[in-house]
């Protein structure tokens, strides 16, 4: 596929009715049982911890994580809170720490009780049953307290289109993932880690913007099937719907449908340039995923700072 027909027209935003079909189209609801909380991470098992490990081959790690703001701005709206405390003696040093786990300008990750879709989450418990008055009820970050690694796949969307970056107003879609996986000389398959890369940082550089542009590309409703039929076990990258949200009931259908129908779990607000850089200069693009997330009962996210091994 040449970088002219992996660049398709514009898709068509879809209706209420249509995001109803594939809330349908993609559930997962009973897959694993009635009270499961790990949703796709139960696609990883002793034999898919054990083929991704036999990827690491040159000793090479990469991070995902972004820089933990500290500052408070216009696009940071929840900085990380540091305060220093008075220690007991003069020979230590030590402090409090506070964050909002789904600030966008923090690597974090969403767990199975942080979104809903029209009314329900996840099995199809009622987001009412979920949320409790200070912490959720189930589904909180604590059910991935074993972390999780697995083979992770890199799908350079920017490079299939052929472009640096994708602009403000574009969607990824179905053929550009398939254009990527073509580039890349992989296939995404049932546990695979997802890293898309869709050149953000890249088009902050070159249109001179903050770190958080809006409007800004991201997936098309209509790729969430082709997520569901390979299978992942989570999804991450430097994009995740595009933004601003559409005006509908569904504004948010990766984090909607991905979450509440399918049990996929997010990271938001990764870095994938230097992950992009080692996959192009050891031409392989996939590697071992890893990440580990603190036993916290009640948590709807949490920063993790993911690390790829080659």
């Amino acid at each position: 596929m040449t970088d002219t027909e992996a660049k398709s027209e514009r898709p068509a935003d879809l209706s209420d009715a249509e995001l109803d079909e594939l809330f349908e189209r993609c559930s997962n609801k009973g897959r694993w049982g009635d009270d499961d909380e790990r949703g796709t991470l139960n696609l990883i098992d002793e034999a898919v911890r054990r083929r991704a490990a036999a990827l690491v081959l040159e000793g090479v790690a990469v991070p995902l994580g972004r820089p933990m703001p500290v500052a408070g701005s216009t696009i940071a709206l929840h900085p990380v809170v540091v305060q220093l405390l008075e220690p007991p003696g003069d020979h230590t040093a030590i402090d409090a720490v506070a964050v909002t786990s789904h600030d966008s300008q923090l690597t974090h990750i969403d767990t199975l009780g942080h979104a809903f879709y029209k009314g329900r989450g996840y099995s199809g418990v009622a987001r009412s049953e979920v949320v409790g008055p200070t912490a959720l009820n189930r589904y909180s970050v604590a059910a991935a307290r074993d972390g999780f690694f697995c083979r992770g796949v890199l799908l350079d969307v920017a490079g299939a289109r052929g472009v640096p970056y994708l602009a403000a107003d574009e969607y990824v879609t179905i053929a550009d993932l398939e254009a990527a996986e073509e580039r890349g000389n992989v296939h995404v398959g049932p546990s695979d880690a997802l890293v898309v890369h869709t050149g953000r940082a890249e088009r902050l550089i070159a249109e001179q913007l903050p770190d958080l542009p809006v409007p800004r590309a991201g997936l098309h409703a209509s790729v969430l099937p082709w997520l569901h039929d390979r299978d992942i076990s989570v999804f991450l990258g430097d994009c995740t719907e595009r933004f601003p949200p559409l005006p509908t009931a569904v504004p948010l259908p990766l984090h909607q449908i991905g979450i509440a129908a399918m049990g996929l779990w997010l990271i938001d607000a990764a870095l994938t340039s230097d992950l992009l850089g080692t996959c192009a200069r050891l031409g392989r693009y996939e590697f071992l995923f890893c990440c580990t997330i603190p036993e916290l009962p009640g948590a709807t996210g949490f920063p993790v700072n993911p690390v790829c091994l080659f």
